[in-house]
């Protein structure tokens, strides 16, 4: 399922996935398949976009109940 909270956050600080994906060092195709949910994102990968985006990692990541 997309992240669509995830995907306006990154476009409205950095404008384009790709900026977002190069400021996180990881290929943007690895970024994308995060937001769109076809790879999950390990707790580490959460805690890296959660930084950068100054974001709480449970408004990013809600868990899935």
């Amino acid at each position: 399922m997309k992240n669509i909270i995830l995907k306006l956050i990154i476009l409205e600080k950095y404008r384009f996935q790709n900026d977002f994906a190069q400021e996180l060092n990881i290929h943007e195709v690895r970024l994308s398949g995060i937001i769109h949910g076809r790879l999950a994102a390990t707790s580490k990968d959460q805690e890296k976009i959660a930084k950068k985006l100054n974001a709480p990692v449970e408004e990013l990541f809600p868990s899935k109940q």
